[in-house]
Parts: C-alpha cells; structure tokens; sequence
C-alpha cells in the first residue's frame, strides 16, 4: 500500500469519524430539547419544535455526507468539507441571532473570532484546490 493511500485513508477516517460525532450530536440535542422543552428555561428564543427541526435537518445532512464517505463517493469529501463549515457558522449565526441569556450575548465576540480562526485554514484551504484545478 503506497503512503498516499494511507494517508487518504486516514484523512477519510478521520472525517467520518467527525461527520458521524456531528451527526449524533444533532441527534441528542433534538432529544434533549424534546424532552427538556418547557422544564427549564432556554437560552435561545427558538421554539422547541424549530429546534428540533433544524437538528433533524442537520441530522440527515450528516447522514448524507457519512454515506457518501462510507461509499467513497465522488465529491464526498468536498461535500463533508463545506458541511462542517457550513455547520459552524450556522452555530455562531444561531447564537449571534438568537441568544438572550446575558452569559450568552457576552460570548459573542470570542465566538465570532474564534470562528474566524477555525475558518482561514479550510477557506483557504478549498479556494487554493479550485484555483489549482482550473489551472490545469
């Protein structure tokens, strides 16, 4: 086995690992919300159902990419890829928008740049591949 290959497969496997821990994460916070809506407060001015749509949306979003990665399918890395930034800037957006605890509104800030951190690399990252690819 060439050391590319390794190395692929390592980096597939560490992704669908991740893609698999997103997707369950989604999936216990939609359980989460269900069974904790109406007994404790909430910090965001979602509703429990919204919640737990959007949770299953991502849920099934993950299970996509996990399948496409399992199956080794054309674009399924590219796709888990803008997945997960997808994902996170939908997390700082969900916050930044919908936040009403004080603890939460105070965090903003750090999670707008840390976001901004966490992003540079894999941005970069995908526009250097693209303009590569249209080069060649």
């Amino acid at each position: 086995m060439s050391k590319g290959s390794q190395h692929g497969r390592k980096a597939s496997g560490c992704l669908v690992s991740f893609i698999a821990i997103l997707g369950l994460y989604q999936i216990f916070f939609a359980i989460r919300v269900f069974n904790d809506s109406g007994l404790y407060g909430n910090s965001l001015s979602l509703s429990p159902m919204l919640q737990i749509g959007l949770a299953s949306v991502w849920t099934i979003l993950f299970l996509t990419a996990l399948l496409g990665l399992v199956r080794s399918q054309d674009h399924a890395v590219g796709y888990s890829a803008w997945l997960i930034l997808s994902f996170i800037v939908y997390g700082l957006l969900r916050t930044s928008l919908f936040a009403q605890a004080d603890y939460d509104r105070q965090r903003i800030p750090f999670l707008v740049m840390g976001t901004v951190l966490i992003l540079i690399v894999p941005v970069w990252s995908l526009l250097k591949r693209k303009t590569q690819g249209t080069e060649q």
